[in-house]
């Protein structure tokens, strides 16, 4: 796999929740964009993502919600699964009839695999957040392999079914967040699955620590699509 270079790489273009790099050419006058692994055209830079990556040789671009589709929200748990609060939200997740996205840890899946199960047979989407919850931009290329590949082979162990999202340990949703994991989220691409970011940010376990904090902020909805970031495990209280 040839090197990609990302010393430049401190732009981010594109809205959706989910996030990947990419190489930027000037073809047939037009500013297109390649995946950085593959090599892959995937994306016709124009507008304002066209005037944000000139002179880039690489960017990185939130992707993933369709052309033409609005007033969407997207509920995603992380950290899980946890024995006392992922039963009690899938009860009521079930009575509302609303599916969600759960990225779990891989180590507590193969504490408590009933409640993965139960997660894919209640027809939610199952991905993966590490086996651990580590950091992977601090960590060598190898323990990032057996963080994703493991909890890959236990998911699928468990459910029957590969899952290709995931989502990294203390990613945010802002700029600098972003363009700083740009070698994380080539790590994960080389490894073939597609980076899954968030919109917003409930901030639930900061609230978890300090109840007397107010309620958990909702998001300000005006029409547009969201990818809502919460958690049904990780710390006490959570």
């Amino acid at each position: 796999m040839p090197a990609v270079d990302v010393s430049r790489t401190t732009v981010l273009i594109g809205e959706g929740p989910l996030v990947r790099v990419l190489q930027v050419r000037h073809e047939a006058g037009q500013l297109l964009g390649y995946d950085a692994v593959t090599g892959t055209r995937v994306a016709t830079l124009s507008g304002q993502d066209a005037v944000r990556a000139q002179g880039q040789t690489h960017v990185v671009q939130r992707y993933g919600y369709p052309v033409g589709v609005t007033r969407t929200i997207s509920l995603t748990f992380d950290d899980g699964p946890d024995p006392k609060y992922t039963p009690a939200l899938l009860d009521l997740l079930s009575r509302e009839h609303v599916p969600v996205t759960f990225f779990v840890i891989g180590s507590a899946t193969t504490r408590w695999p009933d409640l993965v199960r139960r997660e894919a047979r209640e027809g939610h989407l199952v991905a993966n957040h590490t086996m651990t919850h580590l950091q992977l931009a601090t960590a060598p290329p190898w323990r990032s392999h057996v963080e994703l590949v493991g909890t890959d082979q236990t998911l699928r162990a468990l459910t029957s079914w590969q899952t290709p999202f995931m989502r990294l340990p203390y990613e945010g949703d802002d700029e600098q967040s972003t363009t700083e994991s740009v070698d994380s989220v080539l790590r994960v691409q080389r490894l073939g699955y597609v980076v899954a970011s968030h919109d917003f940010d409930s901030m639930d376990w900061a609230h978890a620590k300090d109840p007397g904090s107010g309620p958990i902020p909702l998001p300000t909805l005006t029409g547009q699509n969201i990818t809502v970031l919460l958690h049904d495990g990780g710390g006490t209280g959570i």
